[in-house]
């Protein structure tokens, strides 16, 4: 009976332990589904948003407008490039022409090489307008040498024409009677001349290799066969003169202007001007020489 009631009980303690382990295995199934299930999802979540930025890039390496707007992006804009082209050439020909200023300024220190110095200057300038090759120191040199004897000749021309014509019209102004009325309109008429004749001089010197009175007589002819022309290249300096005229202390105020860049600017714009008048004459020239040869 002892050994029936140990088996009995072992049997009926087994039974327990199975419906221990019966009753615990569910909790214990349903943590480790759970765990399972919770690290299913984090590889599934992870391996669609994998799929997801593989899809996104092979959109964008597939798709050839999306392609070409990222290269787009990486490239330079023009516009951006152009303004910084137009700023450099501005800085460059702002040098440029202080540096043509200081020479100038340079080649009157002499006072009688004023002239020299004008047709030197429209020289460079005229070579920069057609686009030619050089260096403006070593142009402004050669020109100045080039230059010299007939730019000395016909500044110091234009003095004494001016200063002979001052003198008359001061002596009409402090006596009266017939002879100063007549002086006094022969010197208008002179002075009226020179006003016509002086804005072409070292302009045509610097492009033209001529005697002193035959450049003469073609700025003369020039002022009123191109009197459009004659009154723009006039209008700057004339607008100077009246104003320092009316108002002394403009001169105070800009002439440190004069000394950097004005003089350059201004016969910059007369050698624009000027460029349009040489191409017509030498292109008549070239037509009629063309003509005497046929």
């Amino acid at each position: 009976m002892g050994d029936i009631r140990s088996r009995a009980e072992s049997a009926r303690r087994l039974e327990e332990k199975e419906r221990k382990a019966v009753f615990d295995r569910p909790e214990a199934n349903t943590q480790s589904e759970v765990i399972g299930r919770t690290e299913a999802n984090v590889q599934s979540e992870g391996t669609g948003q994998a799929e997801e930025s593989d899809q996104k890039v092979g959109v964008l390496e597939s798709d050839p407008d999306l392609d070409m707007h990222v290269r787009d992006l990486d490239r330079p804009d023009p516009e951006k490039k152009d303004l910084k082209s137009r700023i450099m050439r501005l800085t460059e020909s702002f040098g440029d022409f202080f540096f043509l200023n200081l020479m100038f300024i340079v080649g009157c220190l002499p006072l009688v090489t004023i002239g020299t110095s004008f047709c030197a200057l429209h020289t460079v300038m005229q070579k920069r307008i057609r686009n030619e090759d050089g260096t403006i120191v070593k142009d402004f040199k050669i020109a100045y040498k080039a230059n010299l004897k007939q730019g000395i000749l016909v500044w110091l021309l234009s003095l004494l024409y001016v200063g002979i014509c001052l003198v008359g019209i001061f002596y009409c102004v402090n006596t009266s009677g017939t002879l100063s009325n007549v002086i006094m309109c022969v010197d208008g008429i002179f002075l009226i001349l020179f006003v016509f004749v002086f804005p072409f001089l070292f302009p045509l010197i610097a492009r033209y290799e001529n005697s002193t009175v035959n450049v003469i007589k073609n700025a003369l002819i020039l002022s009123l066969s191109e009197f459009p022309t004659w009154f723009m290249m006039v209008f700057p300096w004339a607008a100077v003169i009246v104003l320092y005229v009316f108002v002394p202390n403009a001169f105070l105020m800009t002439w440190y202007l004069w000394c950097m860049i004005l003089v350059s600017v201004i016969v910059y714009s007369e050698a624009i001007l000027m460029k349009k008048v040489f191409d017509k004459l030498e292109a008549k020239t070239e037509k009629q020489e063309g003509e005497q040869n046929s």
